[in-house]
């Protein structure tokens, strides 16, 4: 019987191995980490979508959409990393970083146009919100940093009645890129 000889990887198998991982790594982290930022935008669109409902509840109720002061809510704890950023710690005690407005719905029910609005963030937001109303064409926004790069998403939503007396909401997205 013959033996045969063990056989394993040379040291030139196992470099070109690492540097296909690390090239696949190089292109899939960016990616994902984009990913991950238009993933966070999501929040901006369903709060604005809840305030349009509420917007067309009100003014089918009594008839116009209600008065608002334009308040930005919840606070943020500002600067540290970027405009609308909620201070990069958002309220988090321990100071890690997770980028979120700690949750206040008591302002928002202190707040005439909120409360008329029935609206209000009840848990950590990426965003805050600023509800200016007028009679006719109200306007609602969320502003947020989600990667605290110091550039603001501003998000908006107006509102119209149509030539038939209905209520139309228009969700208007920041531009591509920014988070």
């Amino acid at each position: 019987m013959s033996k045969r000889p063990h056989r394993g990887f040379t040291l030139i198998e196992l470099m070109i191995v690492v540097a296909i991982i690390g090239i696949l790594a190089a292109v899939a982290v960016p990616a994902f980490i984009d990913y991950m930022k238009r993933a966070r935008v999501g929040e901006a669109q369903l709060m604005l979508n809840k305030i349009s409902k509420s917007l067309k509840r009100v003014q089918g109720d009594v008839g116009s959409f209600p008065a608002g002061s334009g308040a930005l809510l919840p606070i943020g704890s500002g600067g540290a990393g970027g405009l609308y950023c909620c201070g990069g710690t958002g309220g988090n005690t321990a100071g890690n970083i997770n980028n979120k407005c700690a949750a206040d719905p008591d302002s928002f029910k202190s707040d005439a146009g909120w409360a008329a609005l029935e609206f209000s963030v009840d848990e950590p937001s990426q965003y805050e919100y600023s509800y200016s109303g007028d009679p006719s064409s109200p306007t609602a926004y969320a502003f947020g940093d989600v990667d605290c790069d110091g550039s603001a998403a501003t998000w908006t939503l107006t509102m119209v009645k149509t030539s038939a007396g209905n209520p139309q909401g228009t969700i208007i997205p920041p531009p591509v890129g920014v988070y």
